[in-house]
Order: structure tokens, then sequence, then C-alpha cells
């Protein structure tokens, strides 16, 4: 008989049937917390929302939720880690024979999906997410248990047809939350300006950078809306914010000038670093920095290039863009030099790090959350005219 074979949830509450419980519980958990920072990375409502898990080190929760493997279709996977704990939580409270067999095959399928995604994360991507890592460590234990403890291997239909409505059910909510939360975004107007208008204002900085990423004036106080980016080019929250700022030009354009700031966290060039982080940030530094009237095009480049940016990649495009010279200068390495006494002095201890109109804002900010303080910064400039 089928039901006289070894299984780990039909005979009450054993030591492995509680140990797996919570397992389960802590997929569930991990997986929530997940998709709790992928809401606060791409849809915060607040300007101290998105930095659950900030580091730019390998163990990295931001560089995964900015990867393409942190949504499919537009759907956190998170959210079917969620659901994957939640099934195996459910099925082995009320037990039986169907789903034990159904979830034995289960598990396995997202232990190797685990492995995999792991292995991307170290290899592909050069981080680790530790929220990521906890729920892989969970997910490895449950196939564990069942290959350990149960016999039952069996796809039900009726089971994976009840596992799969639930899960369409689940990403249409998902989904529609994220429509909802962008609305949230605009209505938390209130809240953000005064965070905003809370910051320090430091001022803008006396030394004024001559690289661009926009240009409505000669002279960068001159324009009504001002943002001096502190910035690396292999932070993974830097490149984020790159893409975000792009998406200015044409809102602000005539309004708004954007200067950045070299801050390489490479021990070659920046003192202020004591162990080894981006190895090729100093050197891309120095390519851009050779090419001011083409710094726009240049920083685009770079940063487009995001975890695919090589030392051979840096070479060919130095020879193209003809630096190859240049870029080992003394005067090239000063200028990197002078951003970061410039960086000193606002005190910038992580990156990005935007100083707007003063106002020192740590972090890539949303499109949303830019729009609604330039908005009303540009609203009170003209008022003040």
């Amino acid at each position: 008989m089928q039901n006289q074979k070894r299984n780990l949830t039909l005979q009450g509450m054993t030591v492995p049937h509680v140990l797996f419980l919570i397992c389960t519980i802590g997929m569930i958990s991990s997986s929530i917390y997940l998709l709790a920072h992928y809401f606060q990375t791409f849809y915060p409502v607040g300007l101290n929302e998105g930095q659950l898990c900030q580091s730019q080190g390998f163990i990295s929760c931001d560089s995964v939720a900015y990867s393409p493997i942190s949504a499919i279709f537009g759907i956190p996977i998170s959210i079917f880690g969620i659901l994957a704990g939640a099934f195996l939580f459910i099925s082995s409270i009320f037990p039986s024979t169907k789903l034990e067999a159904t979830n034995n095959i289960f598990t396995r399928v997202n232990a190797v999906g685990c492995i995999i995604l792991a292995l991307y994360s170290i290899f592909g991507l050069g981080h680790l997410c530790p929220g990521c890592s906890v729920y892989y460590v969970f997910s490895l234990l449950a196939a564990w248990f069942y290959f350990k403890h149960s016999e039952l291997f069996n796809i039900d239909i009726k089971v994976s047809v009840i596992y799969v409505v639930i899960t369409a059910v689940a990403c249409s909510i998902v989904l529609y939350s994220f429509n909802a939360r962008e609305d949230i975004q605009l209505r938390y107007k209130k809240p953000v300006l005064n965070q905003f208008y809370s910051f320090t204002d430091f001022g803008d900085p006396q030394y004024e950078s001559k690289y661009r990423n926009l240009s409505s004036t000669e002279k960068f106080s001159d324009a009504p809306l001002r943002i001096s980016v502190f910035s690396d080019f292999q932070c993974p929250y830097c490149q984020q914010l790159a893409k975000t700022l792009l998406r200015l030009n044409a809102r602000y354009a005539g309004k708004l000038n954007i200067q950045f700031f070299f801050v390489p966290l490479d021990m070659s060039c920046n003192p202020n670093m004591k162990s080894p982080m981006h190895l090729l940030a100093c050197k891309a530094s120095y390519i851009s920095a050779c090419v001011p009237e083409q710094f726009a095009e240049v920083h685009d480049e770079i940063f487009g290039m995001g975890r695919g940016l090589t030392n051979q990649w840096l070479n060919e495009r130095a020879k193209d863009l003809k630096v190859t010279d240049c870029m080992i200068t003394p005067k090239v390495k000063k200028i990197v030099l002078n951003h970061l006494e410039v960086a000193s002095k606002f005190e910038i201890e992580s990156t990005p790090t935007m100083i707007i109109n003063g106002k020192k804002v740590q972090g890539a900010l949303s499109s949303t959350q830019l729009y609604i303080i330039l908005d009303d910064l540009l609203e009170k400039s003209t008022k003040a005219l």
C-alpha cells in the first residue's frame, strides 16, 4: 500500500516533521523580507525607503534586486518563494498522500532552482543576496527532509492545478499592488518633501565639476535645479541612478544642471579605501575624465555595461577615444583626487550620493521621488522671481 511507505508528514508531529515546518516558515519569512525589499527598492514612498539591505561589497541585496533575475515578466521572484513555502507549510498542517507525493517532487525542483540562482548570483553578478541565501538554505533543507524521510514520489494533477491557479491569482494581486504603489508614491508628496527639506543644507559644491550629465546653463549655479552626483562606475546603485537621471532630461531641459564627481571605491586611486572593492572604478574614471566634452556619452556607455564591464572593454574604449596616454597622466589622476576631496568635505560615505540644491541625499532615488522634489524646488524658484 502506498500509504504504508515511509513518509514525512502523515505520522503526526514527529521531529523531522517539526523541523521541516520550521524550514517552511524560514522560506516564507525570508521571501516576505525580499518582497518588501523589492517594493521599497522600486516603489519607495519615502526617502528612507529602499535601504533595507544596502551594501556595495560581495554581500548585497540591491545588486541582485537590480539584476535580470529579480523578476519574471515584472513579477518579483520572491512571490514564488512565499508561495512555495506556503504550499509546503499548509500541506504539512493538513497532510495527505497526494500532497506529500507531489511536494516531494516540488521541493527537489525548487532546490535545483535555488542552486542555479545562487551560482548565477555568485559567478554571473559577482554578488550574493543574504536574504536570498537564507531562502536557499531553508529550501535545500526542506528538500533534504523529503528525500531522507519520504518514499512517496508522484505528481498529482489536481494538486498541481490548484498550485498553478493560486500562483496565477497571487501574481495578479502583486501586479495590481505595484500599480497601486505608484499612485501611493504620488500621494506621499508631503512626507517626501518634509524629509527632503529636513536635511542639512550644505549648499552646492564650490568646486564646479566640468563633467556634466546635463547642462542648462554655462555656470552650474545659475540653473534653478542643480544636482551634484557623487558616483562610482562599478556601483550597481549608481548605475540605477544613472538610468533614472536620464529620465529627467526631457522634463527639466533648460532648468536643470547635473554635474558628476568621481568617487571610485577602488584602492588604486582612492586613499580612503582600506580593502579592494571595485577594481575597475579608477580606470573607468580616468577614461571619462579625459573626455569632458563627451563625458555624458561615455558615462552612459560605461554604466550601460553593468556587470559586463571588463578591463579589456575599457582598454578598447580608451583606444577608440584616443585617451590611452591621457588616462595615465598625473593631471587626470589629480582630477579624481580633487573630486574625492570634494566628496570628503560633504562627508560622502557611500555611493551614490546627491547634492540637490544644497541638500545631501544618499541612495538611488526613484524617478517619482525626484519628480516630487524637483517640481517643488522649481515651483519655489519661480515664485521667488
